[in-house]
């Protein structure tokens, strides 16, 4: 969003500024094209990562997509990193599910990482997060309440509050979650590249040419 007026202000019938137009009418003509853009009805605003996370593993989840990946906007997958990574997993972790990521904390290192009781969860930050279906199916399913209801995490970080989800589904509903730490995850970044298509035309051209497998992995 580029609205940069208070968040905090009610304004019936209030409309969109200029560019909040602009950027809607062009993923609307995108969207109509190739129909490959999903948006969760939510603002971009920090504050509201929390509850945009969990409309990106909602949408997985009732895809049927067997791993749901979140990468941020500004960097790409490594394919060939990710489809090890699963493999991995599934040979020798069967009976658990996945959550990885690129960089682990153990949620002590800052303040601001603690709940408002102290808790604290260990959890994935950065660039990307991959959850298994069964683990993502808990999160908005029987803890949907509870993972909406944020304030009980005690921050606005969606990467802290996804880890103490996952700690919660793990006592509440006795599941056994595999943590793997992968840097190589990370295919390349925005910030060697002026825009997002020569991001990705960089990240993806080969792999295109050679037909390589999509990101996320299907049932």
């Amino acid at each position: 969003s580029f609205d940069d007026r208070r968040v905090d202000a009610h304004s019936q019938g209030q409309l969109p500024t200029a560019k909040e137009t602009n950027v809607s009418m062009m993923l609307l003509d995108e969207y109509k094209m190739y129909g490959d853009i999903w948006v969760t009805p939510n603002r971009d605003y920090y504050r509201d990562m929390n509850e945009k996370l969990l409309g990106v593993l909602k949408y997985g989840v009732e895809k049927g997509a067997d791993y749901i990946i979140k990468p941020d906007d500004d960097y790409c997958v490594s394919l060939a990193v990710l489809n090890q990574t699963i493999t991995n997993h599934e040979k020798g972790h069967a009976d658990s599910e996945l959550y990885a990521g690129t960089n682990y904390w153990e949620g002590t290192e800052y303040q601001s990482m603690r709940g408002p009781h102290g808790e604290t969860s260990p959890f994935m930050s950065g660039a990307i997060i991959v959850v298994s279906r069964k683990l993502a199916e808990i999160l908005v399913g029987p803890d949907w309440v509870p993972n909406v209801l944020r304030g009980s995490y005690g921050t606005s970080s969606d990467d802290a509050n996804l880890g103490k989800m996952i700690d919660r589904a793990k006592e509440e509903h006795n599941v056994s979650v595999n943590t793997v730490v992968n840097r190589n995850l990370i295919q390349c970044n925005l910030w060697r590249h002026k825009t997002l298509a020569e991001l990705f035309q960089d990240c993806y051209s080969q792999d295109l040419a050679k037909k390589k497998s999509t990101l996320v992995k299907w049932s």
